[in-house]
C-alpha cells in the first residue's frame, strides 16, 4: 500500500462475485511477492517484506463469512469493508462469528481507516482513469486482453461501448 503497486490483475466473467474469486487474486499477488522476495535493488535491500503477504484490504464487494474465513486460515489480517447487512443470525457459525468480529475490529481502528483510505486513493483511482467521466459506471471491452491492457494512455486505442 505504501508504494501503490499494483502487483496482481485477474479478470473473471461479469457473473463471479468477488467474494468468490478473492482465492484466486491473493493466489496470484502471493506468487508475485515471493518472485520479488529473492530479488535486491541497487542498495542491497528487497522491495518487498521477506515475510510476503501479511494483509489483505478490500471493498465490500469482498466480504463474506467464508472469505474472512478464509483469509484467517491463510495467516493474513483482513482489512474488508463490511456491507451493512443488518442484524446477524450466528447460531452454529462460531468460525465464521469469530473471522467476521475480527475483521469489523480491525477496520474500525486507526489502521483500517488508514488502509481503506489508501485503497481508495490508490486503487479506486487507477478504476477511474479507465472509465469515460461522462457518469458511465462499466466498461466495455472485447477480449480479456483488451481488458488487460487498458490503460489511461492507451485510451483512444480500446474499443468504448455506451450501455
Amino acid at each position: 500500500m505504501e508504494t501503490g503497486a499494483i502487483v496482481a490483475v485477474t479478470t473473471h466473467g461479469g457473473a463471479a462475485a468477488d467474494s468468490a474469486t478473492v482465492a484466486e487474486t491473493l493466489c496470484e499477488a502471493g506468487e508475485a511477492v515471493a518472485e520479488l522476495i529473492a530479488v535486491k535493488d541497487a542498495e542491497g535491500h528487497y522491495p518487498v517484506d521477506e515475510a510476503g503477504i501479511a494483509e489483505v484490504v478490500a471493498d465490500k464487494g469482498y466480504h463474506s463469512n467464508t472469505t474472512m474465513v478464509d483469509v484467517q486460515e491463510l495467516g493474513l489480517r483482513s482489512y474488508v469493508a463490511e456491507p451493512d447487512r443488518g442484524p446477524r443470525n450466528w447460531k452454529g457459525k462460531p468460525e465464521e462469528r469469530d473471522a467476521v468480529y475480527a475483521n469489523r475490529r480491525r477496520i474500525g481502528g486507526q489502521r483500517g481507516k488508514q488502509l481503506q483510505s489508501q485503497r481508495g486513493e490508490k486503487i479506486e483511482r487507477n478504476f477511474a482513469i479507465s472509465l469515460i467521466p461522462e457518469a458511465w459506471d462499466r466498461l466495455y471491452l472485447r477480449g480479456r486482453e483488451n481488458v488487460h491492457s487498458a490503460c489511461w494512455y492507451k485510451r483512444r486505442r480500446v474499443i468504448w461501448h455506451c450501455c
